[in-house]
């Protein structure tokens, strides 16, 4: 793969997405580095993603290309790494708001193309 700044948005989700599949499987070593490398990688393509406005609030799904459908899990997949990243007992805390802020902002753009209707609210535990 190329340098992070000459990479595609294709190259950086395929080398994340690839490396998350084999952490879910266990295929590889489940170690704080890889989950950092895959979060890193996806992080550029979600950079990437929003400089070239490819998800838009008034857009339909039918005018989305076929190519582009694969990065609606972007956001979820990032989620998912911060989820299961095992990292210090101070950190933990962060990593699971980044990883609920992830999987809303994944539930907000399937919203955004009526994939979902609503997205579902956290229920206090009293209820």
């Amino acid at each position: 793969m190329t340098s992070n700044n000459e990479s595609t948005i294709a190259e950086l989700f395929d080398f994340a997405f690839d490396l998350q599949q084999k952490l879910e499987s266990n295929k590889i070593e489940q170690k704080f580095e890889t989950f950092t490398i895959a979060i890193d990688k996806l992080k550029l393509a979600e950079d990437k993603i929003e400089e070239l406005h490819l998800f838009s609030d008034n857009e339909e799904l039918n005018e989305v290309s076929s190519n582009e459908l694969r990065y609606f899990i972007l956001y979820a997949l990032i989620g998912w790494l911060y989820e299961y990243r095992t990292s210090n007992r101070d950190q933990r805390l962060d990593e699971i708001h980044l990883a609920i802020n992830y999987f809303i902002k994944y539930l907000q753009l399937c919203k955004n193309y009526g994939l979902i209707q609503h997205i579902p609210r956290e229920q206090d535990d009293n209820n």
